[in-house]
């Protein structure tokens, strides 16, 4: 299993091929049996699909809570889908990558919501703020 390491926007030349892309997850969403990650690289986006039973389930249980700017890895086959989110600049235009093997390789320590940003005070008005109690 020594799948080329590629680009998001590579993915184009590799329809129907099994490849691995490294990235950030971008984009999160579960649809009970179906994880959709967009995985973001320095190149563009690209829609991971990971499927119940596509992989073994302490990665599909790990897929549906990673949180966002999680680093991770995924091995699978390239499919050329127009609905799916992609890269403006790849040559396939939009690509879907189903998920064979998942991997963490980093997890986002910090949830990215609005109100965790808020109760931290990060943004300077939260309840952590200085000055606010």
């Amino acid at each position: 299993m020594n799948e080329p390491v590629v680009s998001i926007v590579e993915l184009g030349r590799h329809a129907g091929e099994n490849v691995t892309l490294k990235g950030w997850v971008y984009h999160h969403r579960s649809k009970g049996k179906i994880v959709f990650l967009v995985l973001r690289d320095g190149s563009g986006l690209a829609q991971c699909v990971i499927v119940k039973g596509g992989v073994d389930d302490a990665a599909f249980a790990e897929a549906e809570k990673l949180p966002l700017e999680s680093s991770i890895e995924v091995t699978g086959a390239v499919r050329l889908d127009p609905r799916a989110p992609g890269a403006p600049s790849s040559a396939c235009g939009a690509c879907e990558f189903t998920s064979a093997r998942i991997s963490t390789i980093r997890s986002n320590p910090r949830s990215t919501g609005r109100d965790s940003w808020w109760s931290t005070g990060i943004c300077g008005f939260g309840a952590g703020s200085p000055g606010r109690a």
